[in-house]
């Protein structure tokens, strides 16, 4: 039996005062704004079980080590204030700044009130040179800093509970956080080409994130685990290409092509004083001067190259149970590589003592290292729709080239012998050590690299087919009708990939927040669900 209550109200108000005025050849424009936003939130939540007294619904009566009862109350109050200012010359150059000064209460209270602003500008080239071909060519570039709110509870204490009721420390508040600070410049070029029928847009924009929120974890005498704190800095490009075209444009077909591609490459480049740190259950790294988002675990060696010798030439690598006994031992033309490409003792292929080896450091101990990325090499989209009397057919296609996938689900399934995986491997002639023991592919439930897969993806993300009808061909219902539109659309509807698992778009959820671009590791995550629509829509 179970109770809860939510309660939350939300308020906005804004003003706002606008001047224009024509100056000679330039069209101006001033704006001041102010913006007003309050939010409060109260929820309640108490449960429990084993009923002493069938029917009757009261806490009293539930299992008093079953009970669990949370309350959770939050305020924010925010002010804004904006001051715009736009100027057009001739149409064909114009600016824009804005400058904004923001409070809130989600900031620390030594620090409620910070000061933003960006400005652009655009050129329209093509209204002083003429370009064959091209009818309208903009050249833009714009500068801004923004700013990222932190959580309300990341300027307090946390506490948790453990298995005997004690009241634990878990994370030491911050009353002196900042907002995180966005910095960007933005470069682009915007082309009309052959009478509007091809249309292009190119872009390349880098971004300094300063004063990122990171918890970080804190010394045991603290008595805390970790602190939000303002240490993070993070520098990322991107650069991104788009193409459309009327391929066919006549009065009764129509059919035109949009193609989308990206690519982005980011890194942390400062942590303070913070040494490098695990997040999301130990597998990601965060650390300076690497990428965001990279898997850090065990390597299994797949060239006989890459083992450890110690001075005498015999390999010092952990050959695990049951071959321990021959560490320093064996050379290297003592192995050789199996069915998987992995490095194991000739002659153990297909007994229980086929063990893979771990990549290790020069006393002989497995080295923890990077075993994965979960960022995509690049994007592309492609969408296209058709249309003909009426009938119109659009397609919508995803492919995301790279980026690494941590299955944890395989991993689970291979102790519990239930992966297909390991019938495949049976089929080799192996022993069933070779894929669920505890010194093997698993390493005693550690993230190895065998686990790590490619999550690139072909996705057909969309395809809808619809067919109006307007008042000429409605008869005598288009005296009250002026159009019958009847559609279906499929979403999600093919995926293709390398991926073993369920599907490449996963994310591990961290803090209750899932994170699919920087967690992309499968465990339990549902996948996208195929979906079909059918739709009438009728205009009066």
């Amino acid at each position: 039996y179970s109770i809860r209550q939510h309660i939350s109200k939300t308020s906005i108000a804004q003003v706002y005062f606008s001047y224009t005025k024509q100056i000679g050849d330039f069209d101006t424009r001033l704006t001041a704004k102010f913006l007003n936003e309050e939010r409060a939130q109260k929820s309640l939540y108490a449960g429990g079980s084993d009923l002493s007294v069938g029917g009757v619904k009261n806490l009293i009566i539930t299992g008093q080590d079953t009970r669990d009862i949370s309350s959770l109350q939050k305020e924010e109050k925010v002010n804004n204030f904006f001051l715009e200012g736009n100027m057009d010359y001739k149409d064909k150059l114009i600016f824009n700044g804005l400058v904004r000064r923001d409070g809130s209460s989600l900031f620390g209270e030594n620090n409620r009130w910070q000061t933003f602003g960006r400005i652009s500008t655009a050129y329209i080239l093509t209204e002083d040179i003429k370009i064959p071909a091209v009818n309208d060519l903009k050249i833009r570039f714009s500068w801004g800093v923004s700013g990222q709110r932190p959580n309300f509870e990341t300027q307090y204490e946390t506490y948790s509970f453990d298995s005997r009721g004690r009241l634990v420390p878990n994370i030491l508040g911050n009353k002196n956080l900042m907002p995180s600070k966005v910095s960007e410049w933005e470069a682009g070029i915007n082309a009309q080409l052959f009478d509007g029928r091809v249309n292009a847009e190119v872009n390349y924009a880098k971004t300094n994130v300063n004063n990122d929120f990171i918890k970080a974890p804190l010394a045991k005498v603290t008595g805390f685990s970790y602190q939000w704190r303002n240490i993070g800095s993070i520098e990322s490009n991107s650069f991104e290409i788009q193409l459309g075209a009327d391929i066919i444009k006549t009065s009764k077909l129509n059919w035109n092509v949009i193609i989308n591609w990206d690519r982005g490459r980011q890194r942390i480049s400062d942590l303070g004083d913070v040494p490098p740190f695990s997040r999301s259950s130990s597998l990601f790294r965060v650390e300076a001067g690497r990428p965001y988002g990279r898997m850090y675990g065990y390597k299994i060696v797949k060239n006989i190259n890459d083992l450890t010798l110690n001075d005498a030439g015999f390999v010092i690598n952990s050959l695990g149970n049951p071959n321990a006994g021959s560490k320093g031992k064996l050379k290297p033309q003592d192995f050789e590589i199996n069915e998987q490409g992995y490095v194991i003792i000739k002659g153990s292929k297909g007994t229980k003592e086929e063990q893979v080896i771990l990549l290790a450091d020069e006393n002989g101990d497995d080295l923890e290292t990077e075993i994965g990325n979960t960022n995509s090499d690049w994007n592309l989209g492609i969408s296209s729709s058709v249309n003909w009397n009426g009938l119109s057919l659009y397609v919508l296609i995803d492919h995301q080239h790279g980026g690494d996938i941590y299955n944890r689900i395989k991993q689970r399934l291979y102790r519990e012998e239930r992966h297909g995986e390991q019938e495949y491997f049976a089929r080799q002639g192996k022993h069933i050590l070779y894929s669920n023991n505890a010194s093997n592919l698993d390493r005693g439930r550690a993230y190895t690299s065998h686990f790590v897969e490619d999550g690139t993806f072909t996705k057909i993300r969309e395809v809808s087919l619809s067919y109006s009808l307007n008042k000429k061909n409605l008869g005598g219902l288009g005296k009250i009708i002026d159009q019958v539109k009847i559609a279906l659309i499929g979403r999600n509807l093919f995926t293709f990939t390398k991926y073993t698992g369920f599907d490449p778009e996963v994310s591990y959820v961290s803090s209750g927040i899932p994170n699919p671009t920087n967690d992309k590791m499968d465990d339990s995550s549902y996948p996208q669900f195929r979906t079909y629509t059918g739709m009438l829509q009728i205009t009066f």
